[in-house]
Parts: structure tokens; sequence; C-alpha cells
């Protein structure tokens, strides 16, 4: 499971705040199960990196971790369900970068302030992504699926996690900097997302650790990564820096809660466990 999320799991960041309800100041905290709310749906990276932390931490704390998957607007369905919660150190999120740095520009009507009704509390990975074509598309490489971008009119379809996903910029920004059109269908998640590449659905896709599989298993093709370096993981594929410099893409996730006084802050997080590494994987 570690090898295929083709992540890296870091250290605490910072703590912004901490629960003051008397069950998590006691020391006896959690001394119930942990609801974890994932903002996609099973199969997708976000889900297989919740589910792997949820694994690690729940023999330390001596209680389960419950995940809770709530798709819907980018993460901001699970956001608000944890903004709503009450601030006991029980709710947290698996929170994606584009629920803070994209939806609150991208919906005019957010149903809670990222910023201000939550606390993060600790950067947990931080991936690539994979640029993944269906095997009817006849391209073995980058510079042919850009040149066939490039005669291909309609424009092929690619998909994305979801509006304002960072899955979806990288694509936009992959269509700028190499002068392409493509044409985007979002999806609730990379598992579904995954499944229309698979189907037919759409030609293309930027993919995380619900392409891997299909990547190794020869149901779809790899034609590059976004990262500064080559995966570990598939180290035959080329950045797409390597071939056309000045593109690169990294994704990250962090874990949430609601926002509470600043008590006790670093005590909640250590009885988290984000304090210190967890896994590191390169």
């Amino acid at each position: 499971m570690r090898g295929l999320l083709h992540t890296m799991l870091v250290t605490l960041l910072f703590v912004a705040g901490a629960a003051t309800a008397a069950t998590a100041q006691t020391s006896d905290y959690p001394n119930r199960p942990i609801r974890m709310y994932v903002g996609f749906p099973p199969g997708g990276a976000a889900d297989i990196v919740a589910r792997t932390i949820a694994h690690a931490l729940s023999p330390r704390l001596g209680q389960t971790i419950v995940i809770e998957n709530k798709a819907g607007t980018g993460g901001n369905a699970a956001g608000d369900a944890v903004a709503k919660a009450d601030p006991d150190g029980y709710t947290l999120l698996h929170g994606p970068d584009n629920l803070f740095l994209v939806n609150p520009h991208l919906y005019a009507r957010m149903p809670f302030d990222p910023l201000k009704d939550l606390t993060p509390v600790a950067s947990l990975a931080a991936n690539q992504l994979i640029l993944a074509v269906n095997p009817s598309l006849k391209v073995n490489n980058l510079q042919e699926f850009v040149a066939l971008a490039k005669r291909t009119k309609p424009p092929l379809f690619y998909a994305s996690i979801g509006n304002g996903s960072m899955h979806h910029i990288a694509m936009e920004l992959l269509k700028r900097h190499l002068g392409i059109e493509l044409t985007h269908v979002p999806y609730r998640g990379g598992g579904p997302a995954g499944v229309a590449l698979l189907a037919g659905e759409v030609q293309v896709m930027f993919g995380g650790g619900s392409v891997v599989p299909m990547v190794q298993s020869g149901q779809v093709k790899a034609l590059a990564v976004t990262g500064a370096k080559r995966s570990s993981i598939l180290p035959d594929l080329p950045t797409i820096g390597e071939i056309y410099p000045g593109y690169e893409v990294t994704i990250w996730h962090g874990r949430d809660r609601r926002r509470a006084a600043a008590a006790r802050r670093a005590q909640t997080a250590d009885r988290l466990g984000l304090g210190r590494t967890l896994y590191h994987h390169a």
C-alpha cells in the first residue's frame, strides 16, 4: 500500500488550535472512536492516504479512526461537515490543498470559511501526478501525445477528480505550457475518474494513487510524471519538465479539525501522533 501511494508523509508543520471540550483536555483523550472525513469517494489517492494514516494512528491512540467519505464540490461537503461539528477533537478532516487554495476563489458562496473555521493540524503527504492515457490512444510517449492533441479536432477529453482540483489545474497548466487543447470532464474523485479513463469515456487524465495499479497492470498507459524528479515507483517515466522545461506540479494532503480555542495545542497534536514522521517514501 505504501508503495502505491508514491507519497512522502512528513512531520508536523504547525498546530493552529486544539479542543477545549473536557473530553479533549483530559489525559485519557481519545476515549472513543474518532471520525475522519474525506472529501472524495473511495479508491482515490485522498482516500488511500487517509486510510493508511488511520491504520497507523489507531494502534497508537487505542481507538478506531472511522473514515467517512463525503464527496462533493471539491471537498467542500466534507469540510462543511467538520466545520459544523463539535470542536472536541473527535472529528477530523483529511483536507486536500484545493480546499484552501482554490475553492474560496472558485465558489461564489462557500458554506464555511476554511481559514477561519478549520484548524490545520499537520501536513501529511505530498505526491506528484501521473499523466495516463487510455491504451486505445496510439501514442507511446509524451511527445507523441502532444502531437496528437495538437492535430485532433474536436479536442480529446480529459478527466479530473473535480472542478478546481489540482488534477484539473495541473492539466490546464499543461495545456497552456504546451499550446494544446483538451476538453475537461470533471468526476467526483480519483476512483470514478480512473474508471472513466479505463472505460474510454475520456482519453487522458492526471492521476495519483488510483492510477498507479492500472499502470502497473497495463490497463492504462503512463507517459510522464509532474514532479521535479522521476518516481521511484515508475522510474522509467520521464518528468514533464525533462522534455518541456518549466513545468512542475506537486499536490499535498493535510489533517484539519474544527477551530476552537488555542489551549493544549501541542498536547492534542502529540496525542494524534502527528508530531513525528509516520512513513517516509521518496
